[in-house]
């Protein structure tokens, strides 16, 4: 909830031997700093997150099928989630109907506030917002009145009423990148869900995704908030591009600090038609049938997506700040599937790109899709900072094949990217947000650590390890 930065670090990687039945072969995360790491997992994305302020230790653990734990202790935020991502340009309405059910063993708390539901973003205009299935001590339900938190009357889904609710951030990071952004967040939050503390009885539900966001494009009138002389305006638009669904366990608890626990056993996420589900399935996906895409004529239907894991491979160790277990294709001209974010969603084909390739030491980069690749010049190649072993990139290039525009200002030595309605800068020297270094000068170019272009344009980031490459879009 408080500072959602996505920071594409790595994370230690190991492999539990100790842990219940189905633990083989989990994927274990460890973290001790704000940082965060996403790959995808049986046609489910991740992410294990958690804010630098007095973190202690968080523990998050990936099955094979996507099924997940987390464990906190004494942090200000700490998020793990787990669902889809989406490509840029993806709207809410080429997805689909979208529902989502779950069934959790644990979730506990012995210290701050625990938060378990449905998370995501959406661009055009930027809104942060929760599905908020069961929660502990405090939701934002708690602050209507205060600021800019408002209520916006109920609605009735899956059999439960949920109060809806209005707040807004102000200059705090999101995922238009490192600057500071305003930007208002929607909580649909259910009334019968307060749990107590340490509480371990299990949870299970169908959530109906489509049903909330209709009810605040319904319910919620435009939403303004004045900042610095500047008037923000927001309003949920049904239409509007999705950045992600993901089902969330979180705990805060501000100066307080928050330990606890959350186990998520099985999961089953639809999106129009399109079934992804942990191996054992829901209780509750009875409501959610999983229905076959229908092919063009003359084509055969795709696979379905959760028909058979992928094998994830190994993280390589000489690229420590790129997560591992991310596929990357070998040829430009082969038809893959959704593991890469690049469903077509009105043809049911899997086309991907386009996506830029940089190789370590090459002036020359690739844009790459389906029909092939065409060579971008480069002034000043990519390298490694031997130092601190970060993979340095060109901001420009990179920014510009994205859609963003980049400026620079002699005078300051900065750098200002702009990305639809957000900008962030860069000055020579000064450090960067969440400690990715400094940016630096090469042959009067600006370079940047490559997870830095992750988070301020929203691009994937994938790492070839083999040939020394880096794949962005």
């Amino acid at each position: 909830m408080k500072n959602i930065l996505k920071m594409a670090v790595a994370l230690t990687l190991v492999f539990a031997m100790s842990l219940p039945v189905g633990a083989q072969n989990v994927r274990e995360f460890t973290q001790n700093a704000r940082s965060s790491a996403t790959t995808r997992i049986n046609g489910f994305d991740f992410e294990a997150w958690t804010d630098h302020r007095g973190a202690e230790g968080i523990l998050m653990g990936i099955y094979p099928d996507g099924s997940f734990f987390g464990e906190w202790t004494r942090t200000y935020n700490t998020l793990f989630r787990v669902g889809r991502r989406f490509p840029r340009g993806t709207s809410i309405e080429s997805v689909g109907e979208i529902s989502m059910a779950y069934d959790v063993s644990e979730f506990r708390t012995s210290r701050g506030a625990t938060y378990l539901g449905v998370y995501g973003w959406t661009r055009g205009p930027l809104i942060e917002w929760y599905i908020v299935e069961n929660w502990i001590d405090w939701t934002v339900m708690n602050a209507v009145g205060e600021g800019n938190t408002v209520h916006h009357g109920t609605l009735t889904a899956n059999g439960h009423t949920y109060d809806i609710v209005t707040s807004w951030r102000i200059n705090q990071p999101s995922i238009e990148g490192a600057g500071m952004t305003t930007f208002m967040q929607i909580f649909s939050i259910r009334q019968d869900s307060r749990r107590q503390r340490n509480q371990t009885t299990p949870l299970s539900g169908t959530i109906d995704i489509s049903a909330h966001f209709a009810a605040w494009e319904a319910e919620i009138a435009p939403q303004t908030i004045t900042v610095g002389g500047t008037t923000h305006t927001a309003q949920f638009d049904a239409n509007a591009e999705l950045h992600e669904i993901m089902f969330v366990v979180e705990g805060f608890g501000g100066s307080e600090l928050s330990s606890g626990a959350g186990r998520v056993d099985a999961l089953c996420m639809r999106y129009g038609d399109n079934v992804i589900c942990t191996a054992d399935g829901c209780a509750n996906c009875t409501d959610m049938p999983a229905v076959e895409p229908e092919a063009e004529q003359g084509e055969t239907p795709p696979e379905r997506i959760n028909a058979e894991p992928r094998p994830v491979p190994e993280p390589g160790e000489d690229f420590p700040e790129i997560p591992g277990g991310v596929f990357v294709p070998d040829e430009p001209s082969t038809h893959i599937d959704c593991y890469d974010e690049c469903c077509d969603h009105d043809h049911h084909s899997y086309l991907w790109g386009p996506i830029m390739r940089l190789e370590i030491g090459s002036n020359t980069a690739e844009r790459l899709t389906s029909a092939g690749s065409t060579p971008i010049p480069l002034e000043a190649p990519p390298f490694i900072d031997p130092l601190f072993e970060r993979t340095m990139v060109p901001v420009r290039v990179i920014a510009e094949f994205l859609g963003a525009t980049v400026t620079w200002e002699q005078a300051t030595q900065t750098v200002t990217i702009a990305n639809g309605g957000s900008a962030a800068q860069i000055t020579i020297g000064e450090e960067l947000p969440g400690g990715m270094g400094t940016a630096v000068i090469i042959e009067d170019r600006t370079f940047v650590p490559v997870r830095y272009v992750s988070d301020v344009l929203g691009a994937p980031v994938r790492w070839d390890g083999d040939a020394q490459a880096v794949f962005i879009g």
